[in-house]
């Protein structure tokens, strides 16, 4: 399969329509023929944006490998440090927002509110 939408979005910097097809339900996991994940290629392409809302918004993994075996951080580090961090910081965001909501369901069931999980 060559580059889906989300792909060539987040490739192109548009972080909007990133953030919509995401909203729509595109696959933050897909894979084009060399194996690389939307996440790569924004990073590839130095759109750190995308590749934001591709990790906190999409759930990207930043440990995912591509066909030849390079995961986004392994891409990130090769295109600077920084860009390595603010991954790292952007997993750990992404970790966070998923521990609170967990805590806030604890404690709303705790209370006694029932609570439709999403």
């Amino acid at each position: 399969m060559g580059n889906s939408a989300l792909h060539w979005a987040a490739a192109k910097g548009h972080r909007r329509c990133v953030k919509w097809l995401l909203q729509q339900g595109a696959a933050v996991g897909a894979v084009n023929e060399a194996g690389a994940s939307p996440l790569h290629t924004a990073v590839e392409h130095g759109q750190p944006g995308c590749a934001q809302l591709l990790v906190v918004l999409g759930g990207g993994d930043v440990g995912a490998q591509d066909g030849y075996g390079q995961t986004v951080l392994s891409l990130a580090r090769s295109t600077g440090v920084r860009g390595e961090q603010q991954l790292l910081l952007w997993d750990e965001a992404r970790k966070l927002q998923q521990l609170d909501r967990c805590v806030s369901v604890a404690l709303l069931l705790l209370r006694g509110i029932s609570v439709r999980w999403q």
